[in-house]
């Protein structure tokens, strides 16, 4: 049972007299309907998503128009087509080989000036015929593809840069037959169409005939289905088919093209890679047994340090306090010291240097001399010879003297702050060593909270997926409308964006000049609307309110065992009583405080977002005033967790509501500022060693038992997991020992203030406890110290 502290006076609300509440009651009951009313709204728009959203939109292949291969929806329909092939890109290509011929010194000078404008290059047309010689060779024979002269991509170029020579198209099967034929005609919106039309005769390009996929197989147009000669494909991950040089192709290569196929040893290397990780994984799946001792000695290690923590977390600090001085001293001296080295005397030899110095300085000022610097005259003078330089180090060197005379200073005058901050420590650690199941409350919210998350992520992903059929333009427009010359677009004008392509099959004529307009929008694969920022927001809240819950239950849990009386500590149930006020009596007030975190941190994200609308618009003034704001409220949300925790403290103390909880424990901090500073800093000093000891600790632990059970097999994959599991053993005990700290600081503050004493007070807190509140010394006008 707990100690009955402090009587009570009759009458009144007991949460405005001293100590904790016994008895709690529902607060802020407003906010638990708003929050299921938004959950009601949330699945109502889950609904809707259901029957117009299509999961396939975020990992289906996709064309060069943006339509996704093996389904009926979209620009066309392609669900005969699964598969996702990758065919001669034309334009890069066929188009810049004509426009090499038209530009050629034969046929140049027929040009006019407005057709000229289009030529960057000019060449041979020699040079040009020989190229379509060996394209119409290399689909019959593909070892000719590789005597391919002048600016023509070889298969081996091809490979290396895939992405620009191969255009993207749905297929109904890697193993593709070739059973139609392209004869080579340039684009319509060209600016030198007409010009090729006009002196087609005299180019090579008029007679070329390509082989083309049959339209069984590629249902476009057959310019889109050309497929680059030496080029094979193999069925892939996720329907892609992947390229390959053909056999006989690289059967021939000569050692003068072979360094070409240096980019094909990566993929060698890539197949090793993954081979180790199979045969990583593999010794995971076949070692579980040594992995269940390891996870048990994670766990006992996470206890033991706890008890480390209680018994010699006060030798500790006071002795990394006084490494610190002495640290800061020893770099001040020798800082200085180096200042006044001359150059042939070793740094070690210095202090015999500096005690003749000394001497003869003194000599000098009895001698009526005022010369008290070191003479390096006679010994080649200065080791720095740069007088700006040695004046810099020895001034770095009196900051470093003076940073050691405030350090000691400072922990002299917070001595006092410094022993709470160590005993409310060793409190922390006794409570997490006598409870340490309570462990599991991180670990069933991080399961909660991954269970929460795949289920939104599908809704969300059917949200995002159902994309407007007017999101983009629709219609038809030239090249220069699609891609302007500041590099915009309108199919791009939003983000996601959508992007421009062209499809000389589905040309259209102008309305006022008649220019061809061959170039269309791709919509994206998903859109950021209305009713994702409320999915989204609706997450935000979740995950903030579960983190609510977990911290007011542990703060309930540390506050009724703080105010047990010691017999009784280890007996006494903590957890029953703080499971019901903080999920269901206090859910309104931690579904309050929640809200307001999560409206923050929404604000926060929409920020990002608009600065990525920013960027796509080109517009950096708006795009560097996003990010600003955006860092604000970044800053301001840390400052938020940090007074929401300690409110929900104050909820689970005292049962007050949100605003109540939280005006009390703004104003606990700012009265006790100094106390919550000290705690912070040892509480990330204890944090970085626990974490690197409990993960360091493991992994060695680990790699003995791994190799007692089987010591065939290579212990460096299962020992870098056991790395990671202490890591995330290690942050579970951890994080209850943090919230544990500032529950049992801010419990020592209120029976100190309300002058509670009894045989509650654990043994670390007793001795601060009987000399009274630090905070009565410095009214009666004593020292901070």
């Amino acid at each position: 049972k707990m100690l009955p502290l402090k009587p009570q006076p009759q009458g009144g609300d007991a949460r405005d007299k001293p100590g904790p509440v016994q008895r709690h009651s529902c607060t802020d009951l407003p906010c638990v309907l708003l929050f299921f009313g938004h959950v009601g709204v949330f699945w109502y728009l889950a609904v809707q998503s259901l029957q117009q959203g299509d999961l396939q939109r975020l990992y289906l292949p996709r064309d060069f128009r943006g339509a996704f291969c093996g389904v009926s929806t979209g620009p066309a329909d392609m669900s005969s087509y699964p598969k996702l092939a990758f065919a001669m890109n034309a334009e890069e290509v066929l188009d810049k080989l004509a426009l090499q011929a038209l530009c050629s010194d034969a046929t140049r000078s027929q040009l006019t000036d407005a057709e000229q404008a289009s030529c960057t290059t000019s060449g041979s047309l020699n040079e040009v015929n020989d190229v379509v010689s060996k394209l119409e060779q290399s689909m019959t024979d593909p070892t000719v593809a590789l005597q391919m002269a002048g600016s023509f991509p070889t298969p081996t170029s091809v490979m290396a840069e895939a992405s620009k020579y191969l255009t993207p198209v749905c297929a109904s099967a890697c193993n593709l037959s070739t059973s139609r034929t392209y004869s080579y005609s340039p684009p319509p919106d060209a600016p030198w169409a007409a010009a090729y039309e006009r002196l087609s005769s005299s180019l090579p390009l008029q007679q070329l005939q390509l082989n083309a996929w049959d339209e069984a197989s590629c249902p476009y147009s057959a310019r889109y289905c050309v497929p680059f000669p030496g080029l094979s494909f193999q069925p892939g991950p996720d329907d892609i088919c992947l390229p390959e040089l053909e056999s006989s192709l690289v059967s021939s290569l000569t050692s003068g093209i072979s360094k070409q196929l240096d980019s094909l040893a990566q993929s060698k290397l890539f197949s090793s890679v993954l081979a180790d990780v199979n045969n990583a994984v593999g010794s995971i799946l076949t070692s579980l047994d040594a992995l269940g001792v390891v996870a048990f000695v994670a766990l006992l290690l996470g206890v033991v340090y706890m008890v480390l923590v209680r018994f010699f977390a006060k030798p500790v600090v006071w002795l990394s306090l006084l490494l610190i001085f002495l640290l800061l001293l020893a770099a001040g001296a020798l800082a200085i010291s180096k200042s006044l080295q001359c150059a042939e005397v070793g740094f070690l030899d210095f202090t015999e240097q500096a005690a003749l110095t000394a001497v003869q300085n003194v000599q000098n000022v009895t001698d009526g001399g005022s010369n008290l610097l070191v003479n390096c005259q006679n010994l080649g003078g200065y080791a720095i010879s740069n007088p700006d330089l040695r004046n810099a180090v020895r001034i770095v060197g009196y900051c470093f003297l003076g940073f050691a005379a405030l350090w000691l200073l400072l922990v002299i005058c917070l001595r006092n702050r410094i022993r709470l901050a160590i005993a409310v420590n060793q409190v922390a650690a006794e409570f997490t060593a006598m409870h340490p199941y309570v462990i599991l409350l991180p670990l069933i919210q991080m399961l909660l909270s991954l269970a929460y998350l795949a289920g939104w992520s599908i809704i969300a992903g059917l949200m995002i997926t159902d994309v407007p059929s007017n999101f983009v333009p629709s219609n038809a427009m030239s090249k220069s409308q699609a891609i302007a010359q500041n590099g915009t677009s309108p199919c791009a004008t939003t983000w996601p964006a959508g992007f421009p392509y062209e499809d000389v099959s589905d040309c259209q004529a102008g309305n006022t000049t008649g220019e061809p307009l061959c170039w269309h929008c791709a919509a994206p694969r998903f859109v950021l609307n209305e009713r994702f920022a409320f999915a989204f927001f609706s997450l935000l809240w979740h995950n903030a309110l579960l983190a609510a819950m977990g911290q007011c239950l542990i703060a309930g849990a540390v506050a009724t065992w703080f105010f047990t009386e010691k017999r009784r500590k280890a007996l006494q149930p903590v957890f029953c009583r703080a499971t019901v006020n903080a999920v269901i009596k206090h859910f309104g007030s931690l579904a309050f405080g929640s809200l307001i975190l999560a409206v923050v941190q929404f604000l926060k994200w929409l920020m990002r977002f608009l600065s990525e609308q920013a960027k796509v618009r080109k517009n950096r003034v708006l795009q560097t005033i996003f990010k600003v704001l955006a860092c604000c409220l970044w800053c301001f949300e840390k400052c938020l967790k940090f007074l929401n925790k300690n409110a929900y403290i104050q909820v689970a103390i005292k049962g007050t509501n949100f605003c109540t909880s939280a005006q009390n424990a703004f104003f606990l901090i700012l009265r006790n500022a100094i106390r919550f500073g000290a705690l912070a800093m040892l509480g990330s000093f204890l944090y970085f060693i626990g974490i690197l000891v409990i993960s360091g600790a493991t992994g060695l632990g680990g790699y003995y038992i791994f190799q007692a059970f089987h010591p065939q097999m290579s212990p460096i994959v299962p020992t870098i997991l056991y790395v990671i599991l202490g890591y995330l053993v290690g942050r579970l005990f951890l994080t209850v020992f943090g919230l544990a700290c500032d529950t049992s600081l801010q419990c020592f503050i209120m029976a100190e203030e309300s002058r509670m004493r009894g045989d509650f007070v654990p043994t670390a807190l007793q001795s601060l406890m009987e000399k009274q509140d630090l905070g009565s010394e410095e009214k009666n006008g004593k020292c901070c110290c």
